[in-house]
């Protein structure tokens, strides 16, 4: 059975709730086994700048302003 919650609710709800996709929890379980971004770019293959752009974004979008606050909530949550 779905609960069921008012809308109001559900806009207060959704402003607790950060979406990581796959390719991000990547970028951060590299970030926890402790390489640079430069040496998570040639891992992934990706571009310098796609993976400081997607870890800015990362700690835009779960509010951490120090990549090891991230990588810490990602360890408690279970992410990595």
């Amino acid at each position: 059975m779905k609960k069921l919650i008012l809308a109001k609710d559900h806009a207060l709800d959704m402003k607790k709730v950060a979406i990581i996709t796959d390719g991000e929890r990547q970028i951060v379980a590299e970030m926890a086994a402790g390489k640079s971004a430069e040496d998570i770019a040639k891992a992934l293959n990706r571009s310098l700048y796609t993976v400081q752009n997607r870890i800015y974004t990362l700690r835009k979008k779960t509010g951490y302003r120090k990549n090891t606050f991230l990588v810490a909530a990602f360890k408690d949550q279970g992410l990595i």
